[in-house]
């Protein structure tokens, strides 16, 4: 999948505005930012499937009928890296606070991952700042 022209900078400047916005199930969510962030990437969508949600519940839901995160990507064509590190556009999979909702976030800067959470709303993690378990999945 070819990316549109200056996806790097729309991709930043995008991420800039989400950081601090109010955080909305299936609006701020990070699984709503990853796919947002690819899209402006990509110029069309590249998640396809996921249903609507508009609570945790819902979400919860809708991850329980995709099956796991990676096996979801996997199928989409995302490829897991085995990397120290990913980068801008990567998405990254970390275990959520149970096994139903996994946390999200997309490289949206070489040292930075945009994700979001009911406490933070949409916010900049550091990739050192990055579990261990976490995965990387690039397209």
């Amino acid at each position: 999948m070819k990316r549109i022209r200056n996806w790097n900078v729309e991709l930043a400047d995008w991420a800039q505005a989400q950081i601090g916005r109010p955080f909305v199930w299936g609006k701020t969510d990070c699984g709503t930012l990853v796919r947002e962030g690819l899209e402006l990437v990509f110029g069309q969508p590249v998640l396809e499937g996921v249903p609507s949600y508009s609570s945790e519940t819902e979400a919860a839901l809708a991850m329980q009928e995709l099956g796991s995160a990676g096996s979801y990507f996997e199928s989409l064509g995302l490829e897991l890296v085995n990397a120290p590190r990913g980068r801008i556009s990567d998405v990254v999979v970390r275990p959520g606070r149970d096994d139903n909702i996994p946390r999200l976030g997309l490289f949206v800067s070489p040292t930075a991952v945009l994700t979001s959470d009911p406490v933070h709303g949409p916010h900049a993690v550091a990739h050192l700042e990055l579990r261990k378990r976490a995965r990387f999945y690039r397209l």
